[in-house]
């Protein structure tokens, strides 16, 4: 999914994908070199919650549902 950040989208889907099964999104990794964080935890994959903390190399973004 393009999250719509006003940034190139490319580099960001080489480090971590968000994907929706239906009922929740989902954050994988995709065993990039600084890992992915939720709420400073370094995560594989993750169902995330509204609110979460997500870090991807130098960029921190707040996950909103609604």
């Amino acid at each position: 999914y393009d999250i719509g950040l006003g940034i190139p989208a490319e580099p960001l889907f080489r480090s971590a994908e968000m994907t929706y099964d239906g009922h929740d999104w989902h954050i994988a990794d995709l065993h990039s070199t600084n890992g992915t964080l939720v709420n400073d935890i370094d995560v594989d994959e993750v169902i995330l919650r509204d609110g979460d903390l997500i870090t991807i190399g130098l960029m921190d973004l707040q996950f909103r549902e609604n």
